[in-house]
């Protein structure tokens, strides 16, 4: 290869964010290897909860086990299985900040035509001790790059986490609801008359998200709709 070629290539090519290895010209852009581990969603998919639709109601099994849900429509980006399992775990719990914009890249591309209606884009907020803690909230940070990108504004302001709760993923269905119970509040006259668009990570039977939209709609957002990254 020629020396101006290889100069070339060094200056102008991107490690995947993934696997660190070169591989094309875009910035943050995860390989085709790594993108063959990450089980995205394909249609059919379950307008309740974005996630695949198995059968032949209008719904998925999930969502009529675990719902019904308020919010209007719900898009998801992958399975939370192999790689994608892998790459939540290690950006939320090892502080690998720099896989959040990939995957928000991702996210965009799902979302595209799905926001033209949406007045801010907000994220599921942490309690101040868990997100001191951790030292961010990977959901904001989400919500902020998918912002960035689409121009959608984004609002710390529209829900507040008021009382700590016990870790969700510890609990049963019927549990996870109560633990919810008085976490949060609404800022009334920001919500009055305005579409959001809520984020989060991941999706299990969605009683987060659930009690959110709730207390939205409560207050007076006309719609709630929702994004993750993986549903289980």
């Amino acid at each position: 290869m020629p020396t101006l070629q290889k100069i070339y290539q060094f200056f102008l090519s991107y490690p995947c964010p993934v696997c660190r290895n070169i591989v094309n010209n875009k910035k943050n852009s995860i390989c085709d290897n790594c993108l063959d581990d990450i089980i995205l969603f394909q249609k059919p998919i379950c307008p309740s909860c974005g996630g695949e639709q198995n059968g032949i109601l209008d719904i998925c099994q999930k969502c009529i086990t675990n719902g019904p849900f308020q919010w209007r429509k719900a898009t998801a980006l992958y399975k939370m299985e192999k790689l994608g399992k892998e790459l939540i775990h290690i950006y939320k719990y090892s502080k690998k900040h720099e896989l959040i914009r990939p995957i928000a890249l991702l996210a965009t591309k799902q979302l595209q035509g799905k926001l033209e209606d949406i007045d801010y884009i907000i994220s599921v907020p942490l309690y101040w001790k868990r997100k001191f803690f951790r030292g961010f909230n990977q959901s904001d940070l989400l919500a902020q790059i998918i912002s960035n990108e689409t121009g959608v504004k984004k609002s710390n302001k529209i829900i507040k986490r008021i009382r700590n709760t016990s870790q969700q993923a510890l609990l049963k269905k019927e549990e996870r609801e109560k633990n919810l119970k008085g976490a949060f509040v609404a800022n009334k006259k920001l919500c009055e008359n305005r579409r959001f668009l809520l984020v989060d990570d991941v999706m299990t039977t969605g009683s987060t998200l659930k009690e959110i939209t709730n207390i939205l709609l409560n207050a007076g957002a006309l719609s709630v709709d929702i994004f993750v990254i993986a549903r289980r």
